[in-house]
């Protein structure tokens, strides 16, 4: 498969946070498994076989993937090829197992993901290591931009998350110096973009952790500057992300006539 054709914009993020797991947890010392390899007229074979599973620590571990349990493994399987790599099945979850010792097999790893539409996990990102004659083919430097694009989803989240945890202490240090906080209830009203763009159960959720006084994803000062708005009549924006990471606004108006759920774009 050509990855050099995928528009890297496209690669989901879903596996990002993945990390493989090992056979200890299960019952058995077998697994089925499907690899695929070209004929000698490089046509895709895909063949099924009962695996062994292996004394080496590394081929003991599978790494999780997107597909289908009910799906045809051999066509499941075709986007391996030319790969050390197995498609596994754990009695239903899908995962990549590595076929082969003796060689670091990371660069294979973040290119079975990147085949299959997704950005390779942060512990694969984070450990390519460096191989002669790796990383300069224009396909490594599709893997390598990819990986670049990992590195920066968990970096952002984790900035969001700092953010979110420092918001936090701030909120509790202003409310241990300030009265409670007292957020009527108002009519609700949703954009139609944010309707169409954003998880419905993510939204309400938001809204009420807004009328509860959590103001989502804002800095240390907003939330501040939120919590002193709210004390003395103010307009208040909170602001969150949905579990596709689509980013909102709830606004309560300064006369608490309506709160109103929005995307940035209709700010």
């Amino acid at each position: 498969m050509d990855i050099t054709t995928l528009n890297l914009d496209s690669l989901d993020a879903a596996h990002v946070l993945a990390d493989a797991t090992a056979f200890e947890d299960v019952d058995h010392d077998r697994f089925n498994g499907w690899v695929a390899r070209r004929d000698e007229a490089s046509r895709i074979v895909v063949e099924s076989r009962i695996e062994a599973i292996g004394v080496d620590p590394n081929l003991r571990l599978v790494w999780p993937i997107d597909c289908m349990p009910d799906a045809d493994p051999v066509v499941a399987a075709e986007w391996l090829v030319d790969l050390p790599l197995a498609l596994v099945d754990r009695g239903g979850a899908m995962g990549l197992s590595l076929t082969a010792t003796g060689t670091d097999l990371t660069w294979e790893l973040a290119e079975a993901y990147v085949r299959k539409g997704l950005l390779p996990p942060l512990v694969v990102a984070g450990s390519l290591p460096t191989l002669a004659g790796r990383g300069q083919n224009e396909p490594d430097r599709i893997l390598l931009a990819a990986c670049r694009r990992t590195v920066e989803w968990a970096r952002d989240r984790a900035e969001r998350a700092e953010e979110t945890v420092n918001g936090l202490i701030a909120e509790r240090r202003v409310d241990a110096e300030s009265p409670p906080l007292s957020i009527p209830r108002t009519r609700v009203f949703i954009t139609p973009g944010a309707r169409a763009m954003l998880h419905p159960e993510d939204v309400q959720a938001c809204i009420r952790r807004h009328f509860a006084g959590n103001w989502g994803d804002l800095s240390a000062g907003d939330r501040a500057e939120n919590g002193r708005a709210a004390r003395e009549g103010l307009r208040l924006v909170s602001v969150y992300h949905d579990r596709y990471g689509g980013k909102f606004y709830v606004v309560t108006e300064a006369d608490r006539s309506a709160t109103t759920c929005l995307l940035p774009s209709e700010y």
